[in-house]
């Protein structure tokens, strides 16, 4: 896909959701400004949770609205909340050397810390037996049974109920439950690089820049010559990344701030030029 420069790509928005930090667009307004495109990757509608459904549309509009004033192209990806709400599943940049997807597809089961996972295992289990291990070295096909299984999985409707810090340890001790919950998520978030290299040696080797969210922990990894970004989240207790886009090949990664109720850019904390980026063997 051709974009217009400069571009943002911002991650896991959860648009009326409870948990997400974004109480209003509004607050979005300074990661608008200096950019032709934005690029949102995921998890920005809330496509599966009636309770949050029409407050998560209306801010979805919102938010066009002011892309919409300023000019701005907005390319939506999917994620595992909104499945299929948009023709992307991933964008790919600079020739193929900037691979960006929600992040999702990387994982068995879609998200395999679900504390309702039992309950939608046996519906999940049938649909991964109809796929071979042949038709699954095709990506299209990895995207579909992904998106399948992303609209069979049990919808949480985790429940925050309220903005203060008290609130928010309660929610956060519920989702504690079960016992094993905490462990499957550090256990992913420690293998997701690897998990990731994985997916992208098989599928777009040429790949040296990979952008993803999904699990809302924002960090970055170097291996075998490979950029690898997850941006994080804006929920509680995550902290999101700004990807920046000056031109087709500069990637660079920008921490996120609330300040004075507003979203603003940070400083710049890793940069890459797809144009001096070498791949072992490339």
């Amino acid at each position: 896909m051709q974009l217009q420069y400069p571009a943002r790509l911002l991650s896991d928005l959860h648009l009326g959701h409870d948990v997400s930090t974004i109480e209003n667009c509004q607050q979005l307004a300074p990661l608008l400004e200096g950019i032709s495109t934005l690029i949102l990757n995921g998890d920005t509608l809330e496509a599966r949770l009636p309770n949050f459904r029409d407050k998560s549309h209306r801010m979805l509009a919102e938010l066009q609205e002011m892309a919409a004033a300023r000019s701005i192209t907005m390319v939506m990806l999917n994620g595992n909340h909104d499945p299929s709400q948009w023709p992307l599943d991933w964008l790919e940049l600079a020739s193929g050397g900037t691979f960006i997807t929600h992040g999702h597809v990387f994982l068995d089961m879609v998200s395999p810390w679900s504390a309702k996972l039992h309950k939608c295992r046996p519906a999940m289990d049938a649909i991964a037996a109809e796929y071979t291990s042949e038709a699954l070295r095709e990506m299209e096909t990895r995207y579909e049974r992904t998106r399948r299984w992303s609209e069979t999985m049990i919808a949480t409707e985790v429940r925050q109920g309220g903005r203060g810090l008290g609130a928010k340890m309660a929610m956060a001790l519920r989702e504690l439950w079960p016992p094993s919950r905490p462990w499957n998520v550090a256990r992913v978030w420690t293998l997701l690089p690897f998990i990731a290299q994985k997916f992208i040696n098989e599928f777009r080797p040429q790949a040296k820049v990979v952008l993803f969210g999904h699990t809302h922990r924002a960090a970055w990894w170097r291996k075998n010559g490979r950029l690898l970004v997850n941006t994080g989240g804006f929920i509680s207790f995550a902290s999101p990344l700004a990807i920046d886009f000056p031109n087709e090949s500069t990637v660079e990664l920008r921490r996120i701030h609330l300040k004075d109720g507003r979203f603003v850019l940070g400083k710049m904390v890793e940069r890459e030029d797809l144009a001096l980026t070498k791949l072992p063997g490339g």
